[in-house]
């Protein structure tokens, strides 16, 4: 059956590979290979083994080919790295070449200045994009560039903070030690007396070590520091398991640290107090944001509390009003707060569903602030802040994507299938009206462009297939998204032999007309992307596309162990691509607040 008058070779696709013949696929993978690579110049590596594990030399990718897929996978976070750096080594070495130079200076306090100063130039840039990756204000607001979207990377905003951290620790330390074993043992030392004088007048009364660590460059320098180690400790690992609110709580502590800095150069014994003025912009903004969050607590609304099952609970409230300077996009999540469980702990979530007005979400029990929303019933009490950018707002920006998700973190895919079915003139429709701005190839006298997502669901149990199998169903068979090829693949991961009956039961939600399967067990994720790749590159044969690039969206929300997998994968079949000349690329996101 074709639905929506589909021709036979978007089946054909859509169908890739057909699950009854999978098997077969596999066992005559050279086959399939001779057929669909015809122009191949290698042999590739059978489905769910790494290209490095090929045996045969000539197989294995070359350095170029893998440089290659490294620029393609991780190009725009190599761009902002390198600009970022660039900037640090400018304002080091400037500040070092400017101070190791000056005779007057060198005389007075010796060798530390050097390593003191091009430290302290480096902090500049360092420090202003430490702040400045805390704003959720200023991700969300570039996240709705699309062109800004593939400059920047801005699902790894979270790992460049930590970068930028640590750089700003190293940094600090070094800073310190320059000037502690260096500039001040100096500068005290009596026969350098005279120049010190020549050099700062009369700023100073005594000329002795312990009046530079008493002066106000000296205490608000090494208090700033003790406080930074603190931050620094309550933020590894093992302190953010041992109490996430600590990690929470002890990052408030930045603020005093900048009003310190602010005063370390406020001193001017050296130099101009520029540092105050590199600050003042993203600590303006990141106070901004924090304060606006604090009067939305008078802010408070209605939300209904009612339990999607066992382990899921469902929050609904009316849909927050644009008060910022953007609306709602699919796949953002918003900040929470609920007065009845806790006086100042926001949590993020991300929205499942807009509908009538309402936002949507499934939040499942696994902390003690869920455990305490699982015991609320009916109307409650919320403020909410957001909505905030997320990684699958770029989900229409890829040529076909894949959509993976564990347990509850299937919201953001409902949230996606949600929007494709109530938002009929979304970028991937075909509606009346825009068949002729999105067709690109004519199949069969129709002028179509196809498009194709795949969702994958490992989830434990059953409880929460018949709310999301509505959504899917609803979603593959609307008459605007008749060129979009949607499959499901559900995998229950602790299904019993009891349950098999009951599996044959859940297999009736879905319409015949869609590829939508429940399997028992966890997925193989390799397994997954070699079929994929697999349909994409019979999509090519089909379509005469050549090597054209396409770019293929991986989004991901669920376990770190799942997320480390799948970034190798993306990597493996980008550099697949590279080595047969397919173009495909594999870019993966995963969600991250």
């Amino acid at each position: 059956m074709q639905p929506h008058g589909r021709p036979a070779s978007f089946e054909r696709i859509l169908s890739w590979p057909p699950t009854s013949d999978r098997s077969t696929l596999y066992a005559n993978h050279a086959a399939t290979q001779q057929e669909i690579y015809q122009t191949a110049a290698i042999s590739l590596p059978s489905p769910g083994q790494h290209l490095s594990t090929v045996e045969d030399t000539a197989k294995k990718p070359s350095i170029r080919q893998r440089l290659i897929t490294r620029w393609r996978v991780n190009k725009s976070d190599w761009i902002f790295t390198a600009f970022v750096v660039a900037l640090q080594l400018t304002f080091g070495v400037w500040q070092c070449y400017k101070y190791s130079t000056n005779v007057a200076v060198q005389n007075a306090f010796g060798w530390g200045v050097g390593l003191a100063k091009f430290s302290a130039g480096a902090l500049y840039p360092t420090l202003f994009f430490l702040i400045l990756s805390m704003s959720r204000w200023l991700v969300t607001l570039l996240r709705n560039s699309a062109y800004l979207s593939g400059v920047i990377n801005f699902d790894k905003f979270r790992s460049f903070h930590i970068r930028m951290a640590i750089c700003a620790f190293v940094l600090s330390l070094l800073h310190t030690i320059g000037h502690v074993s260096g500039t001040l043992v100096h500068g005290s030392d009596p026969k350098f007396r005279v120049a010190v004088l020549e050099l700062l007048g009369n700023k100073f009364e005594e000329i002795s070590y312990a009046a530079f660590v008493f002066s106000l460059p000296g205490w608000t320098g090494i208090v700033a520091l003790v406080i930074f180690i603190l931050i620094v400790l309550c933020s590894t690992p093992p302190a953010r398991r041992w109490s996430f609110e600590l990690f929470q709580y002890s990052h408030l502590l930045i603020y005093p640290m900048i009003f310190l800095l602010m005063l370390h150069g406020a001193g001017n014994l050296l130099q101009y107090p520029a540092l105050g003025f590199v600050l003042a912009l993203p600590t303006s903004l990141i106070l901004l944001e924090k304060m606006s969050r604090l009067l939305r607590i008078c802010k408070g609304q209605i939300a209904e509390v009612q339990p999607a099952n066992n382990d899921v609970m469902q929050l609904s409230f009316p849909q927050t009003k644009a008060s910022r300077w953007w609306s709602y996009k699919v796949g953002q999540y918003v900040l929470i707060r609920m007065p009845s469980i806790s006086t100042w702990e926001w949590h993020p979530f991300t929205i499942s569903g807009c509908r009538d007005g309402k936002f949507y979400l499934y939040i499942k029990k696994s902390g003690e602030w869920t455990k305490e929303l699982s015991r609320l019933k009916g109307p409650q009490i919320v403020n909410v802040d957001g909505p905030f950018g997320a990684p699958c707002q770029q989900f229409y920006q890829y040529d076909h994507c894949i959509v993976i998700a564990t347990g509850i973190g299937v919201t953001p895919c409902s949230a996606i299938l949600d929007h494709m079915y109530r938002e009929k003139r979304h970028p991937w429709a075909c509606a009346d009206g825009n068949r002729s701005r999105l067709g690109q190839y004519h199949v069969g006298g129709e002028r179509i462009l196809p498009r194709f997502v795949d969702f994958y669901w490992a989830v434990p149990g059953q409880e929460m297939l018949p709310w999301f199998a509505d959504t899917f169903s609803a979603t593959a068979t609307a008459e605007h998204n008749q060129n979009l090829g949607i499959r499901l693949q559900v995998y229950i991961t602790r299904m019993k032999e009891k349950d098999l009956i009951s599996k044959e039961k859940l297999d009736h939600m879905f319409s015949k007309e869609m590829d939508a399967n429940i399997n028992s067990g966890r997925p193989d994720y390799s397994q997954l992307f070699f079929e994929h790749y697999e349909k994409m590159r019979f999509m090519q044969q089909i379509y005469r596309l050549g090597a054209g690039k396409k770019r293929v969206g991986v989004f991901f929300c669920g376990a770190k162990a799942a997320r480390d997998q799948l970034q190798v994968l993306c990597y493996e079949n980008t550099l697949r691509g590279v080595m047969e000349g397919s173009g495909l690329e594999y870019h993966f996101h995963p969600e991250v607040f």
